[in-house]
């Protein structure tokens, strides 16, 4: 045996060097493999755009002035408030980067050092102990919310590849600190910084800086409010990473140690919280709403609604909402939806629950009338009963005034004058009208129409006090309808306005309401300035559940609505008396900040379509020459009607017993010209029943053969003339009624049951009356003015025994 082997050295190296050959194919090819998957991994699911699309912000609504009114909460009921990144204090920026990736501006996307460290610490302890998330691969979780595992980790680092090749470090950055939680739904450090601070993102000091970029990491169990211990240990770690990256020298990291923690969020502002909800509704948008709203005058309006209802309360009012329009433009300038949010039901919005109007809409009748020519403010309305088949309104005082003109029986609010106004101009017409000024929902005028009637004009149907300010507002502009205008001028569409009325119509239904002075408690002394001049209405729902006051300058339109809304009734609830002393005090401070600022005009200028004529002061109508008194009145020429007055006439009687004559029996007598008033036929049966002035009727000479000798007066058949009869107890009342019928009747024939209207009909036509215990007077009267009448006697069957 040889005892020097040869080396196998050379042997040896070339399998060595075999062996690192395939080791370097292998790693060369499963590099080439690895990185063909990942370049087509890169290109089929490139990164997804939506992700960049940030979540639903939260909106800060503002007054007109920038104060700030409420901040909704964004998409998840998340405050979320998106800043920009200069907008973001440095201190934040720095704290954040030593914090969660010191070599942010350095990696690209992954950091190598920081798995390369968090597995050599997991593998060490057995558990997981240290992340390497990035700053870039947080904000990919953010944006996806995936669960956390190490697919997912592996997701996140190849989409943070992806992102930091479409957006720079400073856009990630900023992606993250508008994507950070801070626990206590608040989302980005905007919101983390105004709950906690107060402050801006921008004025954030260095302490605050730390103790938010501390936060993140565990928003609940670092909460500064409820954990300070944990949340104070954190914010000094974060300065002492700061510290060493060199953010920071050592006094100043001292500095802000020091800082005290906050013990209480701060508050959201919570101002007019009505007026922000309608603002919200209608889709405001983000990240702020400027609005038209006006903080010294939602304070005045807050400050006397408030004030009203506590005079009002020991009567059964509880609630009431008032509105402040300015005109030019529609901009809702205040809007008070109940006297208290957090009171009882007073959450319930006042301006927008549907509400029986009262006789606060009689205004758009009278003026479309005007437009259609079939009134002036002298023209004479009838305020005498009248029943449309089933429907018999009365006035809210229980009297009649006959023939008054137009402005008076608007300005009293006469029912009975309107309902005929409304009868004349028809009630889908008019139903038209109120859709047009958008008081009710788009194409349901008809259906308004056909369900109230002629109960439309005294407000059978339901409106909101908004959309009821708006139609007002309507009347100052001219005529122009706008919808109420809810963000400053500049953040929504103009809506061009819509003709609806005259410029001359409205400036005349504006001056019938403008005769008498607002209601205003104060003492005149007291007042800070002189009281404005104002067109108002007043309106009170049947059953005295709601009352109504609008009242209208040159410049603003105040709205106040009062009662309750459980919709209980009190007496205490009249327009008048109740709602018109709110609208008149806010005008009255309205008029003293005009007057400290830029003066408005008092006076509604009169339009130059406008003229002035001399009417007839009975009828309103051209005068002529039989009319014994006479009166200015305005008109619109080519629109109003030109009509002569038909109710004076001259009439030939006969000089010794002043019987009309006609004129083949004149020749050869005395006689002499009267002038008479011939109103129509149910004016003047109510004028005779009631013994008015002026309604004494001319007899006819008997020897005339124009009168019709042989004709038979008008007399009442039924019932006959002391006739008695009982009532019944056990008989149905539909069973115990009487026929009512007139003999020898030209015409219609109008009855009265002692001095009411009780019906009308064709002559021979028969009304029957429900018998009632007493003595009852029953008359009858025809077209030509003759009278009968018959007295009755009912007892009741108790009375009779």
């Amino acid at each position: 045996m040889d005892p020097f082997p040869s080396p196998r050295k050379p042997r040896d190296a070339r399998r060595l060097r075999r062996i690192a050959a395939r080791l370097l194919f292998a790693t060369l090819g499963a590099l080439a493999t690895g990185g063909l998957l990942f370049a087509a991994l890169w290109l089929l699911y490139p990164f997804p755009a939506a992700d960049l699309l940030r979540p639903r912000a939260s909106t800060r609504i503002l007054a007109e002035d920038g104060t700030e009114l409420a901040l909704t909460l964004g998409e998840g009921d998340q405050v979320r408030l998106p800043v920009r990144l200069a907008e973001v204090s440095g201190w934040f920026a720095k704290a954040i980067v030593a914090a969660e990736d010191r070599r942010f501006r350095s990696h690209f996307g992954v950091d190598p050092f920081a798995v390369a460290r968090a597995l050599g610490q997991d593998l060490w302890r057995g558990e997981r102990f240290s992340g390497a998330s990035t700053i870039t691969m947080q904000v990919i979780r953010r944006m996806e919310g995936r669960p956390r595992t190490l697919a997912t980790k592996l997701y996140e680092a190849f989409r943070a590849l992806q992102l930091e090749r479409l957006l720079s470090k400073s856009e990630i950055l900023e992606e993250y600190v508008n994507r950070a939680p801070f626990g206590r739904n608040l989302v980005g450090v905007a919101a983390a910084a105004r709950r906690f601070f107060g402050v801006a993102a921008s004025d954030l000091t260095l302490g605050q800086s730390a103790l938010l970029a501390g936060l993140v990491q565990a928003p609940g169990r670092l909460d500064p409010i409820r954990r300070p211990e944990p949340a104070r240990a954190r914010r000094r770690y974060v300065l002492a990473r700061m510290r060493a990256d060199g953010f920071v020298s050592d006094g100043e990291a001292a500095l802000a140690d020091a800082e005290p923690l906050p013990n209480r969020l701060q508050p959201s502002p919570f101002l007019a919280p009505h007026f922000t909800r309608r603002v919200i509704t209608r889709g405001a948008v983000e990240p702020e709403a400027r609005t038209t709203l006006r903080p010294r005058l939602q304070a005045l309006a807050e400050l006397h609604l408030r004030a009203r209802v506590a005079e009002l309360r020991g009567e059964g009012v509880e609630s009431g909402a008032a509105i402040v329009v300015e005109n030019d433009g529609a901009a809702v300038r205040a809007l008070v939806g109940s006297p208290d949010f957090f009171g009882r039901r007073g959450q319930v919005d006042g301006t927008a629950a549907e509400r029986s109007p009262g006789s606060s809409l009689k205004p758009f009748l009278y003026a479309q009338a005007i437009d259609e020519g079939r009134l002036t403010p002298a023209t004479a309305l009838f305020d005498v009963p009248g029943a449309w088949r089933e429907y018999a309104p009365a006035n809210y005082a229980p009297r009649f005034q006959g023939p008054l003109p137009a402005s008076e029986a608007l300005r009293q609010s006469l029912n009975l004058p309107a309902v005929r106004l409304l009868a004349d101009v028809g009630v889908s017409s008019w139903a038209g009208t109120l859709g047009r000024l958008e008081l009710f929902e788009p194409g349901s005028a008809a259906a308004v129409a056909r369900r109230h009637g002629l109960g439309l004009a005294l407000g059978s149907c339901g409106v909101t006090l908004a959309d009821a300010a708006a139609a007002y507002a309507t009347l100052a502009r001219g005529g122009e309808h706008l919808p109420l205008r809810w963000l400053a001028a500049g953040t929504a569409g103009e809506t061009p306005p819509r003709r609806v009325f005259s410029r001359e119509a409205c400036w005349m239904v504006l001056s019938m309401l403008s005769r008498e002075p607002l209601p205003d408690a104060a003492p005149e002394g007291t007042r800070p300035g002189p009281s404005p001049v104002a067109a108002w209405k007043t309106g009170t729902s049947h059953g005295l559940r709601d009352a109504w006051v609008f009242a209208v300058t040159p410049r603003w339109t105040v709205g106040v609505w009062l009662g309750n809304a459980s919709g209980r009734p009190s007496p205490a609830l009249v327009g008048r008396q109740a709602a018109a002393p709110i609208a008149g005090r806010i005008l009255r401070d309205l008029a003293a900040l005009e007057e400290a600022s830029s003066p408005a005009s008092r006076e509604f200028a009169r339009p130059a379509g406008v003229r002035t004529r001399t009417v007839c002061m009975a009828s309103g109508a051209r005068a002529s020459p039989h009319c014994p008194s006479r009166t200015e009145d305005v008109f619109i020429p080519g629109v109003s009607s030109a009509v002569v007055c038909s109710v004076h006439a001259a009439v030939t009687v006969d000089a010794t017993t002043g019987a009309a004559v006609c004129r083949a029996c004149r020749h050869g007598r005395a006689t002499r010209e009267v002038v008479v008033e011939r109103w129509p036929a149910d004016v003047e049966a109510w004028l005779r029943a009631s013994g008015a002035t002026g309604a004494a009727r001319i007899p006819h000479d008997p020897a005339c053969p124009s009168n019709g000798r042989d004709r038979r007066a008008l007399a009442v058949l039924s019932p006959p003339d002391g006739q008695a009869y009982r009532l019944l107890a056990d008989t149905p009342d539909l069973s115990q009624r009487v026929p009512l019928r007139a003999g020898g009747a030209r015409g219609a024939v109008w009855w009265f049951v002692d001095g009411r209207l009780f019906g009308s009909g064709a002559a021979g036509d028969a009304l029957y009356w429900p018998l009632a215990a007493g003595e009852h007077l029953i008359e009858c009267v025809d077209a030509g003015g003759d009278r009968g009448a018959s007295r009755v006697r009912v007892a009741s069957e108790a009375a009779g025994r």
